[in-house]
């Protein structure tokens, strides 16, 4: 995220990249919801850099609206990797602390029972669902304690609205078996919601303009 970094005789420096437009949740609460293409575009952006996290041995754990940051040129950036975990010499790459947000958690998560990269995977497909619908698909209160909202969970079904193409890819993400679920932006790429409409390697290389777009 820093370009440069210098020392003075007394005081640090760093120098950080300019980021002209902020947080993705403030430029949702704009629009309230996005467009399929651009729902496509950001989705391949955040696949493509939560693959790379999880290739790190790092499970990313509250990934979020609040955590992606809209650069000049339209792509987005994962930041505040407070409650990232590494898992590099950790028994089947597991870790069990509950932690995030909660409308984003995992049902592996909240059971206790231990979860893995596949649990970011979960939180992105609830980001495609707020980046569609413009709504959280579970809703907690503030009543609602992490059984409740395991109950919720497991009781909805994330795949009942929306284009057959849509629901496709919301019941990969959002299968509720970890083992199951999709987790590698490679899967994502050959599901018909993206197939043929964006090139996840162009996104990659930066060579997709953000601003052709349609909002």
């Amino acid at each position: 995220m820093y370009d440069v970094s210098f020392l003075s005789s007394i005081i640090p420096y760093i120098v950080m990249e300019y980021i002209p437009f902020g947080e993705l949740f403030h430029l949702w609460k704009q629009i309230k919801h996005f467009s399929e293409s651009l729902c496509r575009f950001y989705l391949a952006n955040i696949a493509i850099t939560l693959d790379y996290v999880n290739k790190q041995s790092i499970i990313f754990r509250d990934l979020k609206m609040e955590n992606l940051i809209v650069d000049a040129f339209g792509y987005l950036k994962l930041v505040d990797f407070g409650l990232s975990k590494s898992v590099k010499n950790v028994p089947h790459a597991r870790a069990f602390t509950i932690c995030g947000t909660l409308q984003y958690t995992s049902p592996e998560m909240l059971s206790s029972r231990g979860y893995s990269y596949s649990s970011d995977w979960w939180s992105l497909g609830i980001l495609a669902h707020i980046m569609y619908f413009g709504s959280y698909p579970v809703q907690p209160n503030d009543k609602m304690n992490t059984n409740q909202m395991y109950s919720q969970i497991i009781a909805h079904d994330y795949a009942q609205i929306g284009p057959p193409e849509l629901r496709n890819m919301l019941a990969h993400l959002l299968n509720k078996d970890p083992y199951k679920r999709t987790s590698l932006s490679t899967h994502m790429a050959s599901m018909e919601f993206f197939k043929n409409k964006i090139d996840f390697d162009a996104v990659l290389r930066r060579q997709v303009s953000a601003y052709t777009i349609e909002r």
